[in-house]
């Protein structure tokens, strides 16, 4: 589990804030332009955000740091959408 991961390396992911941080003003440019797609569609794909100019690679990436971070959501069918109401 994700939890496990942590506790096998003394690391708490609620003690370094993962799944609890909603401060969005530490997000890199990309990481923002990321989460900004996702926030104005509603929902998004990897595809379509890669679309905004992110390599999918580097979109791929951001999204699970979005997600570990609590900003994002991953819904069936490889959509994502905000956890935030007023981004």
């Amino acid at each position: 589990s994700f939890f496990f991961f942590f506790e096998q390396i003394s690391v708490s992911p609620l003690s370094q804030g993962y799944g609890m941080s909603h401060d969005l003003s530490t997000l890199s440019v990309e990481e923002r332009k990321v989460y900004d797609t996702i926030l104005n569609a509603g929902t998004a794909t990897a595809d379509e955000i890669s679309a905004c100019g992110i390599k999918i690679e580097q979109v791929l990436s951001i999204l699970t740091l979005l997600e570990i971070y609590g900003h994002i959501q991953s819904l069936p069918g490889g959509r994502y959408k905000s956890c935030h109401q007023n981004g």
